[in-house]
């Protein structure tokens, strides 16, 4: 699990058969395969973890898995069943292929894997930390490149990763490395906070200060707006705990200063042609999304068929090149599963995003219970907010964070038991004390 955890942000680490070619030469229909190492790996103990059950059921064990909100989030899967009224009969088998290879296996392979796996709070913390020292690596990378110059226009500078002898596995792109941080940030900041010893806790907050550094040198548009409205989001939360005279005498000022020269680049850096032609793409793919949206809005194109749909479209083709995936989950889900597929994962979204909520701001819990809700919520609300702009949405990189809210909300369930029993003896305590 900590490999599958390791590898979960090297969604660009890809596994070919192709490499195997001459080995499989007598096979050459299954040479094309190829697959994220990642999600090849979780195939791998999803057999093991079935072998440790059949074994297990074979000894007399009594056999519990848990699939946590299997019951809202399998209505999202049957909106993707119900798409597949609306697809050509050819299309009807990629299209159940695509509901396997996606939707369900983020949520088996990782998600109900994942809570299975982890069952107690030392591995969920063990496989927090490894994720985050992966992330490392790439933030690392990232800011590598700037002195490598990997990336460059009109004299602008950006942090991208980048392939070592055509081995890339944080992939080309700043965007990718930018939907990392947004995650990891957070986890570094609530692992910082728990930690006993200062050292360690200091090493924390360093780590969550270098992603920010790095996100911000991404000049990711989608990964500052992200950060911006999780800073936000806390801001108002915490409103009647933080002490804002101190805050604003001390900090505001200097995080102004430190931010102005990012901000005078990132200005300049919009005026790009790249940036223009980025803007023009993902505003062709939204009107698409609309346009496909209002001819089916009750179930959808149908499910995986929205970049064939942009390749029927030739103006697409000719402007910019290879049809490519809607750069939205909005447009994705809107264009091929309509408003039943927007709702029905709308309210899974809110239904985890709630429990998250009220566990981070309800009392009866311990401190830790709440402030490992209070980070799962910023990177779940942080990841899914980030993939309105992106297209990873079924892909580790998201649903692995997503396993770890699940995985607390399990793990500390019982914390609120013990916390108000502890209370209740307390008060019972001082009560007697005071009457003798």
């Amino acid at each position: 699990m900590y490999v599958l955890v390791f590898l979960a942000p090297m969604m660009h680490w890809q596994f070919q058969l192709a490499s195997f070619s001459s080995v499989l030469n007598k096979y050459p229909d299954i040479l094309t395969f190829f697959a994220p190492m990642v999600d090849v790996w979780a195939v791998m103990v999803l057999v093991a973890y079935g072998i440790f059950l059949l074994r297990a059921w074979a000894h007399g064990d009594t056999i519990h898995i848990r699939m946590p909100g299997i019951g809202i989030y399998g209505l999202f899967l049957g909106s993707a069943l119900v798409s597949l009224f609306h697809v050509f009969p050819w299309e009807v088998v990629s299209s159940l292929k695509y509901i396997i290879r996606f939707p369900l296996f983020v949520y088996i392979g990782y998600v109900a894997l994942g809570v299975n796996i982890l069952t107690t709070k030392a591995l969920l913390h063990r496989a927090m930390n490894v994720f985050l020292f992966s992330v490392t690596l790439g933030a690392f990378m990232g800011l590598a490149s700037l002195f490598f110059h990997v990336w460059g226009l009109a004299g602008l500078m950006r942090a991208v990763p980048f392939g070592i002898f055509g081995w890339a596995p944080f992939g080309d792109q700043h965007i990718f490395l930018a939907e990392l941080f947004v995650v990891t940030i957070p986890m570094a900041m609530y692992l910082g906070v728990v930690a006993e010893r200062a050292t360690v806790r200091h090493v924390y907050f360093g780590l969550a200060c270098i992603h920010v550094l790095v996100c911000l040198l991404t000049f990711s548009r989608a990964g500052w707006l992200t950060v911006f409205v999780q800073t936000i989001v806390f801001l108002i939360i915490m409103r009647k705990k933080i002490p804002w005279k101190k805050v604003i005498h001390t900090y505001v000022w200097w995080v102004i200063a430190v931010l102005i020269p990012f901000g005078v680049y990132m200005f300049h850096f919009l005026g790009t042609k790249v940036v223009s032609m980025s803007d023009a793409a993902r505003l062709t793919l939204t009107d698409i999304s609309w346009y496909l949206f209002r001819h089916s809005p009750f179930i959808g194109q149908g499910v995986g068929t929205f970049v064939d749909r942009v390749s029927e479209i030739q103006f697409f083709v000719y402007e910019f090149g290879t049809p490519i995936d809607a750069h939205s989950i909005l447009d994705k889900v809107a264009a091929e599963q309509g408003i039943l597929g927007i709702v029905a994962f709308a309210l899974f979204v809110y239904w985890l995003l709630w429990q998250l909520y009220t566990r981070a701001m309800n009392t009866a819990y311990s401190r830790e219970a709440q402030y490992i809700s209070m980070m799962s919520l910023f990177v779940v609300g942080g990841t899914l907010f980030f993939q309105l702009f992106s297209t990873q949405y079924y892909s580790a990189k998201v649903w692995v964070p997503i396993m770890f809210a699940f995985a607390q909300l399990i793990l500390y369930k019982g914390d609120a038991v013990s916390y108000t029993t502890s209370n209740f003896f307390q008060k019972k305590r001082k009560s007697i004390e005071t009457k003798i």
